[in-house]
């Protein structure tokens, strides 16, 4: 008896021992530990549940729970402390056993604050549920919590498939997200307080659409108790950023200068076209282009909110005109810049061939009226010096009348053929023939002191016209070289065979496609200035003497050019010496279409850097689109001076110099040339000149480096020579 009493003495000895361990494990314990029995009264309470319940130990133990005791759930109570005071707990229920007999143990975790958290959450969620972005809460597992309206649609899913779901599931579809991204944005959400991102979402349908997405952290007391995410379809800004970009690549890429004012009329923006033509008009910088008091016209743009368009302005050769147009709503003005000189030259052009046409119309209707008057003065002339009643002075003065009438005869032919109204008897006729057969007549037409040279084209294509025509165009130029070299000189005849290409059309409005005969006659005389050079083909206007000329001459040969259906132009400088070139049609039919696209097909470009060095805007102009559409690139000036600065500045890129030889500021482009071969001697270049190669020779060199290109060249032609010379 006695030893059995030992052995239930030893088993309440352990048992005791392993509830006491027990007791210091649980009072150890966070969270609140309630041991309770099947009557359900609490047998033992840890240090915690007095705090959690608001009371003494004495006031929990021995008593009843009071809340259901099921074993192996999870649940949310609500504690009313002595307090009064309300705390959430999240109740987890445990089978054991207590002083030898089964009992359940509550474990009770205080989640005040994380319901306090998740409710602010919720609220700041809410806060966005009419917004059309997608709105996510979560947990501080990132686990979805709270949506708004807007997710689901966003994310084609329905509440219940977006309650308790991973975030990054949803941000990432397919569960692509590395554990390195994710453990990233975890740092920096937790750590930084925010992630955002663009992320790319394939919807249902297969489009992907682009979104942007912030998720934040949501803390209490720097705990983390969750994220918010904000994501948004970025489609719609993606195409307006797009639009955006392509507006502003609008004035950035404009060919035309672009400048942007603020309302007090400060430069806020300008584009590389104003900032390029800037330097071609050696200014510094773009304030400097614009018209003379723009700054009054940017505030009055804003005043009335109309656009102004300024006044044409001159500067360095080249005409603008600039329109200014206010954006009131914010207080800015823009203004554009057009360069309008190649329009006022073809304007100037077409009005001269107006003023031509109407001077023409008018002489030929005098030259009409006056042979008539003429007619009749010569028959009565005639009819009184053969009488029998006049004496010898009577005869005398009759015959110097009937002279007179001749000469006026003559002038009123001159006219006619001005006009065009002079009878035209067309044949087929090849130049070179008419050229050989007046050669004797001019020499002695020139006198002994100036020399003739001809330089026929072989196999020249026969042109339509009247012989005795194009003798008097020979003729009357050879006079007027003549009279221009009174010391001697040159007179130099030139035949070639040009194809005019549209381009050159363009800048010329008397010229015609197709095949023509080019005959060139150029002087080394004294040359027309650039005053009297527009009215040379007037009738009646001469530079000469009184009763040295009657100032038909040039008129006569426009006109019988005209009427070959032909055109002529005139190179000419003071001391120079003058080049008429005369152009006459091979072929009356103009180029077919598939002619132009054969034509433009034997024409070869290239990708080398040129030096393009042109006085004349026109021309300048028109060479750069040729040079531009053969892929060439393009350093350009206006003047010799220009030009060596360009070249001391890109010498290492420039594969070709293209340089007229004729220019202003006394240095020509021969000069030009001379100084930069004093560097290197290797450099291609090709001259272009009004004048005939003959003139040229006289003051340069020529070599396999150093080619010529007579105006006015074509397309093709310029095509060609630039492929010869930069090939060889």
């Amino acid at each position: 008896m006695n030893d059995l009493n030992v052995e239930f003495d030893q088993h309440d000895s352990e048992l005791l021992a392993s509830e006491n361990r027990f007791r210091n494990i649980i009072n150890k314990l966070l969270s609140a530990v309630l041991v309770i029995d099947h009557e359900g009264f609490v047998r033992f309470a840890n240090p915690q549940a007095e705090k959690l319940f608001g009371r003494p130990l004495s006031d929990i133990v021995s008593l009843p729970f009071g809340f259901p005791v099921f074993s192996g759930d999870t649940t949310e109570i609500d504690i009313l402390k002595r307090d009064g005071a309300r705390t959430i707990a999240e109740l987890n229920i445990i089978e054991t056993s207590w002083e030898g007999s089964p009992a359940y143990l509550a474990v009770m975790t205080d989640i005040t604050q994380r319901k306090a958290a998740e409710e602010k959450i919720r609220f700041q969620a809410s806060l966005l549920d009419n917004v059309r972005n997608a709105v996510l809460a979560t947990d501080n597992q990132y686990k979805i919590i709270y949506w708004n309206k807007f997710a689901e649609e966003f994310y084609e899913l329905s509440g219940n498939s977006l309650q308790a779901n991973d975030l990054f599931a949803l941000l990432y579809p397919g569960d692509n997200i590395s554990q390195q991204l994710k453990d990233e944005i975890r740092l920096k959400v937790e750590n930084s307080g925010s992630w955002e991102g663009e992320l790319a979402r394939r919807r249902k349908d297969g489009v992907i659409i682009p979104t942007f997405t912030i998720i934040s952290t949501v803390k209490d007391s720097n705990v983390f108790l969750g994220a918010l995410s904000i994501s948004l379809d970025l489609s719609e800004r993606k195409l307006a950023e797009e639009l955006a970009s392509r507006l502003a690549a609008f004035p950035r890429y404009n060919p035309n200068p672009v400048i942007e004012f603020t309302s007090n009329a400060e430069l806020s923006y300008f584009n590389e076209a104003a900032e390029r033509l800037t330097g071609e008009l050696h200014k510094n910088h773009p304030s400097e282009i614009l018209p003379s008091k723009w700054q009054n016209i940017v505030f009055n743009c804003l005043k009335t909110d109309e656009s102004i368009t300024a006044p044409e302005y001159v500067i360095d050769g080249k005409t603008f005109t600039w329109s200014f147009f206010p954006i009131v709503e914010k207080q800015l003005v823009h203004a554009y810049a057009f360069d309008i000189t190649e329009r006022l030259n073809l304007e100037n052009q077409l009005r001269q061939a107006q003023k031509m046409e109407s001077v023409g119309q008018l002489a030929g209707g005098v030259a009409h009226d006056f042979n008539n008057i003429l007619t009749a003065i010569q028959g009565y002339t005639d009819l009184t010096v053969n009488t029998q009643s006049l004496n010898s002075d009577g005869i005398e003065y009759l015959n110097q009348v009937s002279l007179a009438s001749n000469r006026a005869a003559n002038l009123t032919q001159q006219l006619l053929a001005f006009s065009r109204r002079q009878v035209m008897k067309s044949s087929l006729l090849d130049i070179n023939d008419v050229i050989e057969q007046m050669s004797k007549m001019l020499r002695r037409v020139i006198g002994e002191d100036i020399t003739l040279r001809v330089n026929y084209y072989p196999n020249l294509q026969s042109v339509r016209g009247d012989e005795g025509m194009l003798q008097q165009v020979l003729l009357n130029l050879a006079v007027n070289a003549r009279d221009a070299m009174p010391k001697g000189g040159q007179l130099i005849i030139t035949t070639s065979v040009v194809d005019i290409d549209p381009l050159y059309v363009t800048y010329n409005l008397e010229a015609q496609l197709g095949k023509h005969v080019c005959l060139s006659v150029s002087d080394t005389g004294s040359g027309i200035s650039a005053e009297v050079l527009p009215h040379i083909f007037e009738p009646f206007y001469t530079t000469k003497a009184l009763g040295k000329g009657t100032g038909l001459g040039l008129s006569t040969v426009y006109g019988i050019i005209k009427q070959h259906k032909g055109w002529i132009t005139v190179y000419s400088t003071l001391e120079q010496g003058t080049t008429f070139n005369i152009y006459v049609p091979i072929d009356s039919e103009l180029l077919t279409n598939e002619q132009q696209k054969e034509y433009n097909s034997l024409v070869k470009g290239g990708s080398e850097t040129i030096l393009l060095v042109e006085d004349e805007v026109i021309v300048l102009s028109m060479v750069k689109s040729i040079l531009i559409k053969l892929g060439y690139k393009i350093l350009e000036a206006q003047n010799a001076t220009s030009a060596m600065k360009l070249w001391e500045e890109h010498k290492k890129e420039i594969d070709l110099i293209l340089t007229d030889i004729i220019m202003p500021g006394g240095i020509s482009g021969i000069d030009l040339v001379e100084k930069i071969r004093e560097k290197d001697n290797d450099v291609n270049v090709i001259f272009t000149s009004g004048y005939s190669i003959e003139m040229v020779n006289n003051t340069t060199n020529f070599d396999n480096k150093t080619q010529f290109l007579p105006k006015p060249y074509t397309f093709k032609s310029l095509a060609k020579i630039l492929r010869v010379a930069l090939d060889n």
